[in-house]
């Protein structure tokens, strides 16, 4: 359902640490339903730490789309070295595409992953990457759109 927002796109703060939390919570818990690997404990547990940490590094961003105080979505993105094999020094690594239901196909995930891009752009990182899960056929489009193509695929065995 397309609604009419007011709505901008920045980086994150530290000041932000509670919103962007309860966010990757729900993040987290939809995670849950597609891959079973994953432990809905985590989330008192060890996602707010980790998300501190991230918040604190220079090396990692988190966009958020606001309107009026109130977040509708996020993304992640950090910057990592890469082994000496790769031509490319540094790699970006896009990372937790989430908008709340309410808000999605309002173009929110796209305006998103474009100041994430553009994070990596400008700090001259032209390698960039992002995980998405098989399963999650609008992801897949998203990216395609951004002009992220099939790399590799990781197929996974699992004794019951």
């Amino acid at each position: 359902m397309k609604v009419n927002l007011n709505m901008r796109i920045r980086k994150a703060t530290k000041k932000d640490f509670f919103k962007l939390n309860e966010m990757k919570k729900e993040f987290f818990l939809w995670e849950c339903e597609i891959d079973d690997r994953l432990d809905p404990n985590y989330i008192n547990n060890g996602l707010g730490s980790r998300l501190s940490r991230n918040l604190n590094q220079s090396n990692v961003a988190f966009f958020v789309a606001e309107e009026k105080e109130n977040f509708l979505g996020f993304v992640g993105v950090d910057i990592s070295k890469l082994p000496g094999s790769f031509k490319a020094k540094k790699q970006g690594h896009l990372f937790n595409l989430y908008v709340r239901k309410k808000y999605r196909n309002n173009r929110i995930s796209t305006q998103l992953i474009r100041a994430a891009m553009e994070w990596l752009d400008k700090k001259g990182i032209n390698d960039q990457i992002i995980k998405v899960h098989f399963s999650d056929n609008k992801a897949h489009k998203i990216y395609r759109k951004k002009g992220f193509k099939n790399y590799l695929i990781e197929l996974q065995r699992k004794d019951n």
